[in-house]
């Protein structure tokens, strides 16, 4: 499971810090807003898919047009939410309904880019206008996003107009979905925030289209409710930990928290949760996701996905910078901007790096020490490329800047080393061969350690009480060559220099793919067979102690023999 930034401490720092610093038409003709017809937003049980319209253009009457919007809360100059510049924007891309007094859907369509729709209709009939939080596109690339209450049995938001006849003209009809705030405080309904959540994914798919994405995506969710807070626990009772997307779920559960975490403003929180949809169902991820923060030294898959993903959002807000609001009044909260260099952490296993490289990649402006003008298409196109996803090699760093370099000319490949050296990346190829950068530890490099059938290897991990789980000490990686169809068996024990007992698991990889899982409660030893293909093959290795909260953690080594069945 992907997550975002662990921002539930970090955010109440920063914002302390910081801060010293409408209605449906009715009768004949166009007609204005009628009074007590205001929209409603309620759960709704629509399916997948919509049934086919009973009214066609061809066959209807008359129409029944207007315009959808919804409040939009920007952030501030610094920190936090700007209640005080709240605009009226078009909800667009979503799908539209007009349903008869029995509430069957009987014409339907998706609104345009500035909120505008129409739908046919019969004369002088009663009909009401829904709005679904769903963004629909049938041509290619395609997609189906929809907002969820995952406190309500995963129910379809909607808004709905009142049930006003048609008349002998058609009417119009505005719906405006508002934010809920009173100026102080949320004490109406939230109405706006499903939409708000859409159009940070509209805004998002509508640059990547530009940049050449063509890929149809399977349907997903996104889950909000204002009862979802940074609880671990039941997502079905609101507590998700924190934003995130969940692979098994394929969905993405955003926090709805207010005055401590609310993310339906907060594009760039939005926006890394659907960079980890698009990873996983577009292009490829082996992150093990986990609370991470830009300091942190990280496991090379989550340090990819995490800073990519940060990357990405900062560039679709257009001026590289990722803003998160929270605290009382959603006033507080955290920003970075992808175009500083941050010096804190700076590496392979640095998310903070990443994603100040891949900004630099995108960003098609060319600055002192960053010549480089790629823009989006050539990096999108290399994520989504049959050389990245099947490669033999793990999802991280120098996965990306290998294919990337493959598809520019050769100054620009040279720029690309240059610009990744300046961030201490400096192995190369897609096994990060003559990578140097070891952070002080001395059981991190080679990242990938050569095994071929008949070696054994000793390898060490370690973790601590504060780096455990997805850290860049705790796993160990072997890349396995073999010549031939082969059942190899992986046998690993625990090492003679390491004291007391450990629980070691593992995994093998086939392009990215898992071919063996061996995780038995047995101590000191694991072992198992797999069919492998000719190629090349990755095996991870690592003590589970040393992946959980509980320890006990410590170092851990073990001796890895690979033979042939």
């Amino acid at each position: 499971m992907n997550q975002t930034i662990d921002r539930s401490a970090l955010w109440l720092f920063l914002s302390a810090a910081l801060l010293l610093l409408v209605s449906c038409g009715g009768g004949g003709g166009r007609t204005s807003v009628l009074p007590g017809s205001e929209p409603s937003i309620e759960p709704s049980s629509t399916p997948t898919s919509s049934p086919s319209p009973l009214i066609t253009s061809a066959s209807a009457e008359v129409f029944i047009s207007g315009s959808l919007t919804y409040d939009f809360v920007p952030h501030g100059l610094v920190v936090g939410l700007d209640y005080g510049a709240t605009s009226a924007e078009p909800i667009r891309g979503v799908l539209v309904q007009l349903l008869d007094q029995n509430d069957t859907v009987v014409s339907e369509t998706i609104s345009n880019d500035q909120g505008l729709y129409e739908l046919g209709a019969l004369r002088n009939t009663l009909y009401k206008v829904r709005v679904l939080a769903e963004l629909r596109r049938d041509q290619q690339p395609s997609w189906q996003f929809k907002v969820t209450d995952n406190t309500d049995q995963n129910s379809a938001y909607s808004l709905s107009g009142s049930l006003i006849s048609s008349g002998s003209e058609g009417n119009t009809r505005d719906l405006h979905a508002a934010s809920g705030w009173s100026g102080s405080a949320y004490t109406l309904t939230r109405v706006a925030a499903p939409f708000a959540i859409l159009d940070s994914v509209y805004s998002m798919l509508d640059v990547l289209i530009d940049a050449g994405l063509d890929q149809a995506m399977p349907p997903a969710e996104l889950r909000w409710s204002p009862q979802n807070r940074a609880l671990d626990g039941n997502n079905s009772n609101g507590d998700i930990g924190t934003s995130h997307f969940d692979t098994f779920d394929n969905a993405i559960y955003l926090l709805g928290d207010a005055d401590n975490d609310s993310d339906e403003y907060d594009a760039s929180v939005v926006q890394h949760e659907l960079f980890h949809f698009l990873e996983a169902t577009l292009s490829r991820s082996e992150s093990i996701g986990g609370s991470h923060t830009r300091d942190d030294q990280l496991d090379m898959r989550t340090a990819y996905s995490e800073g990519t993903a940060n990357a990405f959002a900062a560039f679709i807000a257009g001026d590289g910078v990722f803003r998160d609001s929270g605290g009382l009044s959603q006033a507080g909260g955290f920003f970075f901007s992808l175009e500083s260099k941050y010096f804190g952490n700076v590496g392979w296993y640095s998310e903070a790096s990443i994603g100040n490289l891949v900004y630099d990649l995108l960003d098609n402006n060319s600055e002192t020490g960053d010549e480089l003008a790629l823009g989006l298409s050539p990096v999108l196109a290399s994520i989504t490329s049959d050389e990245f996803i099947n490669s033999p090699a793990l999802s991280n760093i120098y996965l990306l800047l290998d294919v990337l370099k493959a598809s520019v000319s050769s100054s620009e490949s040279s720029e690309i080393t240059q610009l990744a050296q300046s961030y201490n990346i400096d192995g190369l190829g897609i096994w990060a061969e003559g990578e140097s950068h070891n952070a002080g530890s001395s059981l991190v490099l080679p990242i990938y350690h050569s095994a071929s059938l008949g070696d054994t290897l000793t390898l060490c991990t370690r973790a601590s009480s504060s780096a455990y789980h997805n850290k860049f000490e705790t796993r160990r990686f072997i890349r396995l060559s073999l010549d031939a169809l082969t059942v190899v068996n992986v046998r690993v024990t625990t090492a003679a220099q390491t004291t007391g007992d450990k629980d070691p698991d593992v995994v093998v990889f086939t392009r990215g793919q898992r071919v063996l899982y061996l995780a038995s409660d047995d101590a000191n030893r694991e072992e198992g067979q797999a069919l492998l293909t000719q190629g090349e093959h990755v095996i991870e290795v690592y003590d589970y102690d040393n992946t959980q909260s509980n320890g006990p953690h410590g170092s851990a080594c073990f001796d890895i023999a690979i033979t042939e069945v």
